[in-house]
């Protein structure tokens, strides 16, 4: 913190300077100064500010919340401009402010620099300490120069309260606050509150959009990946005896440890059944190889040493001798008529009658993954959005930083379990590019008009389709499927209408589904 006499310091000093312009005309110029700077500046940044009207007994903290609606830095058209110049932005607008009313009192009160570095604190309650030396040397520096003007001496105020005050007045506006409402900005129906959105989107022509077939037909090679995906999840135990333990097979075997003729903690399997694949690296030593070549129903001994450094005083660094029974080889079945007939059901639960039957409804699976892709990134890619809501987008923004802090407090109980260094900022979980809050800032907000843009069109689709929904029907649905408390839970953690909005995204993607998907299956 700031200390009183630095403070005092520094106001005395800047006072000395309002004492170089005592007259109207200076304090005149000093204004016609400051209102050049701002016509000077690009029209978005000024935007709906009315400069005239400045001079109103609004709060500063209001003139500044004004300025940012329309002078977002993060916008497309002032991308470039920096936080030091957002912060020289908002002190014009606030020492031109201040300048008004002293020509209106006829300076009844000049406003001195400990008022300035007192206001600067109120506005954010912000610390100046890293500030203040450099507002010193700025000081003296200018002292030592010979009759400065008006003009520069308000150039010179600005550079100083810029200084002081930079980075940490300028995180103090456009710091976010979390916020755990995620149906807050939304009506009860899911629609976004208070928004036409044909005023601000450009909607992408969703009803005649030209899908390569090329683009979204399945592969063969996802095909049989996923084919034997599910092949291997059903393997079964083989107890032909006929089979030969090979490197890479999946066995199940029992097995008893003993050191010295002595059973140990952990050596026995109980004749529960332990599941290895050879090679692996599982167990100690070369445990795993010596089963190469054995026979389901055979009984082997296993002779290894544990390593030194092995967790476990009482069998570090010795020899063991493990009396093991292979109790079968896991084989991989093929997809024939019968196994998918035994073990496969369509999504309405239904056995598959033939292997084929089956391979048809893999690879139609993927072309409607491939087709939803497809049209989702369509709309998006061609639709554009004019003007974002400023309300919802603040309350998205809120919602993801919520979301960011509750991922933190997740890794970092995983971290304490494991005796690792937590997570100190939330903006330590993002990528490696986000270093500091700024750059999370930034990247927060461009987070949020994603999630704003796609909540707009899907909602334009769904009016201009003329779609609807039916919440009961799905409220029952969804309790008949997982129960009455995952239902409440989901209604007290998300509210009605983010579920609502929810429901609207998969009705217009099924909607566009049906549109596009005319062939049903592939060839």
């Amino acid at each position: 913190m700031v200390h009183d006499h630095d403070a005092d310091n520094v106001g005395r000093q800047l006072s000395g300077f309002y004492k170089l312009i005592p007259q109207v005309d200076m304090v005149l110029h000093l204004d016609k100064f400051l209102r050049g700077q701002l016509v000077r500046l690009p029209q978005k940044l000024v935007g709906n500010l009315c400069l005239a009207n400045i001079k109103d007994k609004a709060a500063d903290s209001q003139v500044i919340q004004i300025l940012l609606v329309h002078a977002n830095p993060f916008s497309e058209d002032i991308a470039q401009q920096t936080a030091v110049e957002t912060v020289v932005v908002c002190y014009l607008v606030l020492i031109r402010h201040h300048i008004v009313q002293i020509v209106e009192q006829l300076f009844a009160v000049m406003y001195t620099g400990h008022d300035i570095v007192a206001q600067g604190k109120q506005l954010g309650n912000i610390e100046f300490q890293t500030g203040i030396e450099g507002a010193h040397n700025l000081v003296e520096q200018v002292k030592r120069t010979v009759r400065i003007t008006g003009i520069v001496i308000a150039a010179a105020i600005i550079a100083v309260i810029a200084f002081a005050a930079g980075k940490s007045i300028y995180l103090s506006i456009i710091r976010t606050t979390s916020n755990s409402d995620y149906s807050a900005g939304l009506t009860a129906d899911g629609k976004i509150d208070g928004v036409n959105v044909k005023d601000v989107l450009t909607l992408a022509d969703y009803a005649n959009i030209n899908v390569p077939a090329e683009e979204v037909a399945a592969t063969d090679e996802e095909v049989e990946a996923d084919i034997n995906a599910t092949l291997e999840s059903h393997k079964e135990l083989n107890t032909d005896a006929s089979l030969e333990i090979a490197d890479g097979d999946e066995v199940n075997i029992d097995y008893v440890g003993t050191i010295d003729g002595v059973e140990f903690e952990g050596g026995n399997s109980n004749g529960a059944g332990y599941d290895l694949t050879i090679g692996s690296g599982s167990l100690v030593d070369d445990f795993e190889q010596q089963l190469i070549g054995h026979k389901p129903g055979e009984n082997v001994t296993v002779e290894v040493t544990f390593p030194e450094g092995y967790d476990g005083e009482d069998v570090a660094g010795k020899d063991a001798s493990f009396a093991v029974t292979i109790n079968g080889i896991k084989t991989t079945p093929e997809l024939t008529d019968e196994f998918v007939a035994e073990n496969l059901t369509n999504d309405d639960g239904e056995s598959y009658t033939s292997a084929e039957e089956y391979r048809t409804s893999v690879k139609n699976r993927f072309y409607e993954q491939h087709l939803e892709e497809y049209l989702t990134n369509y709309i998006m890619d061609n639709s554009a959005v004019k003007s974002y809501p400023s309300e919802y987008l603040k309350t998205i923004q809120a919602v993801t930083k919520y979301d960011d802090e509750n991922m933190m407090e997740y890794y970092n109980q995983m971290f304490s379990s494991y005796g690792m260094e937590a997570y100190q900022n939330v903006w330590d979980t993002r990528t490696d590019d986000i270093k500091d809050e700024l750059s999370y800032e930034k990247e927060l907000r461009e987070r949020a008009k994603e999630t704003v843009k796609t909540a707009l069109v899907y909602q334009a689709i769904y009016e201009d389709a003329g779609l609807s929904i039916d919440m009961d029907a799905v409220i029952a649905e969804m309790t008949e499927e997982n129960g009455e408390e995952y239902v409440a839970n989901m209604k007290q953690n998300y509210g009605d209408g983010y579920m609502a909005q929810a429901e609207i995204k998969d009705t217009v993607i099924d909607y566009l589904n049906n549109l596009y998907n005319t062939t049903g299956n592939q060839e």
